[in-house]
């Protein structure tokens, strides 16, 4: 994993473009970024949250919280970079899809960033980090898996490498799992640990 030493030459290789009202804004990598790059933690809004009670907002990370609670970070109204993530399938997935013969199948965004546990202050905080988990090329859709839970049904909306979005008619789940679109980071059911 690497920090950049300047931020702000690293921010330069970020572009967050709009994808249309459907899909809202996404983020897009604007020059190389090599695999381990620390594209920044997930922020906004912090609030507790009783587990039974539903999240409407569209742009949150949760996470588990004492007291059968959740910690919800929402960042649909502040917040950095992380929060125009969209959803990227992970490359396991995309076998358990059928495509069209016109989809180049090689072309379908699958995620580049993978959540990392960080300890701050000797331990006692806790922060997750979005890790790039693979490199990224020039004009790359950037974003990372949600977690299944987080989804209601139906499929989820696939994009080519360039952000462009694939027909939904020109390909569908195979088997049980149903996830559709939703512009929110989910809850995380993994994550790797660093150190």
């Amino acid at each position: 994993m690497s920090f950049p030493d300047d931020l702000n030459e690293f921010l330069n290789k970020l572009e967050v473009r709009y994808m249309g009202s459907q899909y809202g804004w996404g983020l897009f990598s604007r020059d190389y970024i090599k695999k381990g790059s620390v594209i920044g933690v997930f922020t906004g809004v912090i609030t507790l949250q009783e587990r039974n009670k539903q999240i409407t907002a569209e742009h949150v990370f949760i996470s588990d919280a004492p007291d059968n609670k959740f910690l919800v970070v929402d960042g649909t109204t502040c917040g950095n970079v992380t929060r125009f993530f969209q959803h990227l399938p992970n490359v396991d997935i995309i076998e358990n899809y059928w495509f069209d013969e016109v989809v180049d199948k090689t072309n379908v965004a699958v995620e580049n960033v993978e959540i990392a546990v960080a300890e701050l202050f000797g331990a006692s905080v806790q922060t997750n980090l979005f890790v790039t988990s693979r490199s990224i090329n020039p004009n790359e859709i950037i974003g990372c898996a949600y977690d299944p839970a987080f989804w209601e049904s139906g499929a989820p909306v696939l994009f080519r490498g360039d952000g462009s979005v694939i027909d939904q008619k020109l390909y569908k789940v195979l088997g049980g799992d149903s996830m559709p679109a939703r512009s929110a980071i989910p809850v995380y059911a993994t994550t790797r640990r660093l150190g």
